[in-house]
This record gives structure tokens, C-alpha cells and sequence, in this order.
């Protein structure tokens, strides 16, 4: 259930626009699962933009790192509550005419 999000990180005056990023974790990719934005994943060209703003002394690496968590996590959440939903739409009994329409050959 992978997903993508483009948002815009404002650190005060400071924009990097257009930050696409993608919710999913695949195969062998949990080494980092006790992080909070686990499976979280953020394009590079956005990240070398926030080292070069670091790098000028226009944010902190900490109003960075805060930043970055912040939104894995707002977004693990969202994840977390439209994965808890489908379950249980998934657990709920179907409807006695869906039930009777599914039908097998017998043949």
C-alpha cells in the first residue's frame, strides 16, 4: 500500500517546494524500523537542498531533522489509520446479496 505526497517545506522565509514523498516500505527495507519516519522516503535533489540551506547557515540541521520527523510521522499516522480502516472493512461480513451472488461451477 505504497503512497506518494508532494508538500512544500517552509524552514521561516526559506521554501523548498515540491518535495515529493513516498510511503511504503518494500522488501529488505527495514534496517532503520525504530525510527519514527520509518518508511518514509524523501527524493535526493530536496535533501541536497536542505544540506546546501544547512550549509549557509539558513536553517539548523536540528529545524531540519525536527522538520523532516515531524512530517513522517504526520505521515506514518495517516498511513497507519487508513490501513487500520481497510482491515476492517476487510473483517466485516458481506452483505447477504453479495454472498448469494458469488457462486461457484460445479461442473
Amino acid at each position: 500500500m505504497a503512497q506518494s505526497f508532494t508538500v512544500h517545506l517552509d524552514f521561516g522565509s526559506h521554501h523548498i517546494e515540491n518535495v515529493a514523498l513516498h510511503w511504503g516500505l518494500g522488501p529488505g527495507r527495514d534496517t532503520r524500523r525504530d525510527a519514527p519516519s520509518s518508511g518514509t522516503d524523501i527524493e535526493v535533489p530536496a535533501v541536497v537542498e536542505l544540506l546546501d540551506r544547512i550549509a549557509a547557515g539558513a536553517i539548523t540541521a536540528e529545524q531540519a531533522r525536527d522538520k523532516l520527523n515531524h512530517l513522517a510521522v504526520a505521515i506514518k499516522e495517516r498511513m497507519d489509520r487508513e490501513y487500520e480502516e481497510m482491515i476492517e472493512l476487510m473483517e466485516q461480513p458481506l452483505p447477504r446479496s453479495v454472498r448469494q451472488e458469488v457462486r461457484f461451477d460445479d461442473r
